[in-house]
């Protein structure tokens, strides 16, 4: 990469990446620490056994006055070995784009599996949703693709869950244990299906970190482990669609209070002491109004002094 230097002072300096690697790129502005005020790193994926992996290029993040990690587990390692203050700041979403243009609106999708799936359970319900004359959309690319724009992929992808009836959740890297080391966590898809008002269905880890963010019993309809049993609970669900709008509006009114961007800023800035910008507070104000034109009334409005 070519190596720019700043030219003028900053207030703020945020790094963000998604693997330790990419740490790397910061030898392209080689005065960044002396030209900036409060520096940030904002690490989005970053394993237990990754620590040890990339302890050298880790160890440089002890110039950094805060760092956020998506992984719980990782937080207290990271602080040891940087010295430095390390909060949680997990995934979010854009719900001002995820957020579906009605409260009821056609879902012809019944089913939307997203890449890595339970071969047992998707080969059942492929042959299940065959029968019925459903709709299972999955993904059949052996490797991952690479997208020309991402901003289109988000759009599409926004818009595939905005008609989708249930969306399929995992325990994050669920049967790559050499990639996670038996480190149980959760990503951005168990919040994806539900800004886009899909009724999530699947499996999600048994975690403080897990229900801190998610202390609703509707924010995951659990299947059993059993394949037969899962795929009955499934189709079940899929036949109910006065539980699915009950799932769905409250999944969606705990995502507007809970899980955009806004409150992941919100909570670096409060650590930090520094108020929130004017802009801030009228994203704030955006999402509270899609909740009333989405129909969502006072009572499926989340607790906010609870969540607090």
């Amino acid at each position: 990469m070519p190596k720019t230097r700043l030219e003028k002072d900053y207030d703020v300096f945020v790094c963000n990446v998604q693997k330790p690697i990419e740490l790397l790129a910061l030898d392209a502005i080689p005065n960044w620490r002396e030209r900036t005020g409060v520096a940030i790193c904002v690490l989005e994926e970053v394993w237990a056994a990754d620590v040890a992996l990339y302890s050298p290029l880790i160890k440089s993040l002890s110039e950094f006055d805060l760092i956020t990690c998506a992984f719980a587990e990782t937080c207290e390692l990271l602080h040891r070995l940087t010295g430095k203050p390390v909060i949680q700041m997990p995934a979010a979403v854009d719900m001002v784009r995820f957020a579906p243009a009605a409260s009821r609106v056609e879902r012809p999708v019944d089913v939307y599996s997203m890449g890595r799936r339970r071969p047992e359970l998707h080969e059942k319900l492929v042959k299940a949703m065959k029968a019925r004359g459903g709709f299972y959309l999955y993904d059949t690319a052996t490797k991952p693709p690479v997208t020309e724009q991402q901003s289109a992929h988000r759009e599409l992808l926004a818009s595939i869950i905005q008609h989708s009836k249930l969306f399929v959740v995992d325990i994050a890297k669920f049967g790559h244990k050499d990639q996670c080391s038996g480190h149980l966590a959760w990503g951005p898809r168990q919040i994806e299906g539900m800004a886009g008002g899909a009724v999530q269905v699947g499996y999600a880890p048994e975690t403080p970190d897990y229900y801190q963010y998610f202390d609703w019993p509707e924010a995951v309809f659990r299947l059993p482990e059993d394949s037969d049993e899962a795929l009955e609970s499934l189709l079940a669900l899929l036949d109910n669609p006065a539980e699915q709008h009950r799932r769905r509006k409250i999944n969606f009114a705990n995502s507007l209070q809970r899980h955009d961007w806004v409150h992941r800023w919100a909570s670096v800035l409060e650590y930090l002491d520094l108020p929130e910008t004017v802009a801030m507070i009228d994203r704030h104000s955006r999402l509270n109004d899609m909740s009333r034109q989405l129909g969502i009334s006072q009572s499926e409005q989340p607790d906010l002094e609870t969540i607090s």
